[in-house]
């Protein structure tokens, strides 16, 4: 009776990370999700549910941790941030590497109002990731 309650446990634990896994591009998510694989992979032989959910799991979790390329477009004037991630600078277009989410594009120029932008970065294989961040509107 434990092994089959553990069973079903864990295959909820596996169902729930399935279940929005954009959310496993965020790390602690991630280690979580590896924690529930580890402990599900004793289980996998004898439950093809369990087994299914793994690897599932273990391919959207490679596909939610890859960086992708982001393609930032700007007037070479606008001073370019990233909340929570760090500075771009000063660019007309540079490529970076983010993970898929979303995040808010930041450019200040002196004179000019401030702008926040905010982009979601799609896994690899959907369209090419672009921003343009440039401040424009006079303060």
């Amino acid at each position: 009776a434990e092994f089959a309650t553990n069973v079903i446990v864990i295959q909820q634990n596996l169902s729930q990370f399935l279940a929005r896994p954009q959310r496993l591009s965020s790390s602690n998510i991630a280690d979580a999700a590896e924690a529930a694989i580890k402990k599900a992979t004793d289980y996998a032989a004898f439950s093809p549910k369990i087994e299914s959910s793994v690897l599932k799991l273990e391919s959207a979790l490679v596909e939610w941790q890859t960086p992708v390329a982001v393609r930032v477009l700007s007037d070479g004037e606008t001073e370019i941030g990233i909340r929570g991630v760090g500075l771009i600078g000063k660019t007309s277009e540079r490529i970076i590497e983010l993970r898929p989410g979303t995040y808010q594009f930041e450019g200040k120029r002196k004179g000019y109002r401030s702008v926040l932008i905010d982009v979601l970065v799609e896994k690899s294989g959907a369209a090419v990731n672009e921003v343009t961040v440039i401040c424009n509107e006079r303060s």
